[in-house]
């Protein structure tokens, strides 16, 4: 990798760490902690939204597919942003029922009583084990790739960063990481797409080397049911106890709405540029398959 990649990288663990140690002196009481007192901007609350749900397999993977299918696999994920939509209009019209509540485990209690209660715990905590586990192997694996660091030492670095700045810092951490992580993202990731569609000769560049295939719709009874599935993949909201957790964070109705229509705005451009990407790593690379 070169310096400057390396750079970043170091950099964007020590600004983790700083936030985390800046934000614990500021926490006296549990409601701080976890929602952090209820005083985000429209600004903060939707770059964390956005930035939970932007990961590896929103980046990477997407690309990946793209490369595999093309228009078949890009119409679909253009729904997603009507997903944010409809979690506006759900949730922004409900959140403030919840007053009070600090998680998704005290919602179901409030609905179903303790044994809705429990039953979420269980599961959330068994959702997030398993999705920790898999994002720190991860990280020691691109650790290891990029780096040549032993994956069991990527893996701990990274775990142990993410854990401190968030068990010192709370939610209002985990928030301002989201926000340097979205500044960052709205820089690098414009960039290289600028980079790599001029490289690969603009649009005619990808009209005349991509196959013929990759930029048409071609439904059959063969593919029509992998189709369908991902549209309804696409078009399914967010509810796990992370987006609940940051739903809570607002102050009530209003703000959320605001917040998650913002979120499916930056969504749509987004999707354009990785759409873009994954065509041109398609023509740059051709021969690379996907590893899953």
């Amino acid at each position: 990798m070169h310096i400057i990649d390396i750079t970043i990288v170091i950099t964007y663990l020590i600004v983790c760490i700083f936030i985390g140690l800046y934000k614990s002196k500021s926490i006296t009481t549990l409601k701080e902690y976890t929602l952090g007192g209820g005083y985000f901007s429209n600004l903060v609350i939707s770059t964390t939204l956005f930035c939970t749900y932007i990961g590896a397999s929103e980046t990477i993977g997407v690309v990946g597919q793209i490369s595999i299918y093309g228009v078949f696999f890009i119409i679909p994920l253009f729904l997603s942003p009507i997903a944010w939509l409809m979690m506006a209009q759900v949730y922004g019209k409900n959140i403030s029922k919840f007053h009070g509540c600090l998680s998704i485990s005290d919602i179901m209690e409030r609905l179903y009583g303790k044994a809705g209660k429990w039953v979420t715990n269980i599961v959330t905590l068994s959702l997030a084990v398993v999705v920790t586990t898999t994002q720190s192997t991860a990280i020691g694996v691109i650790a290891n790739y990029y780096f040549a660091i032993p994956v069991l030492w990527g893996t701990a670095i990274g775990a142990l960063t993410v854990a401190f700045y968030s068990a010192t810092g709370g939610i209002r951490a985990v928030a301002l990481t989201d926000a340097f992580q979205f500044a960052v993202l709205i820089i690098a990731i414009p960039v290289a797409c600028s980079y790599i569609y001029h490289d690969v000769g603009g649009y005619s560049g990808i009209v005349n080397s991509l196959p013929k295939e990759m930029l048409r719709l071609d439904i059959n009874m063969d593919n029509i049911a992998l189709f369908l599935s991902l549209i309804v993949f696409n078009l399914v909201p967010e509810t796990s106890g992370t987006f609940v957790q940051r739903f809570l964070m607002s102050k009530g109705n209003a703000q959320l709405t605001k917040c998650l229509r913002l979120v499916a705005a930056i969504h749509l451009p987004f999707l354009m540029f990785i759409c873009v990407i994954g065509l041109c790593v398609k023509i740059k690379a051709h021969d690379i398959q996907p590893r899953y």
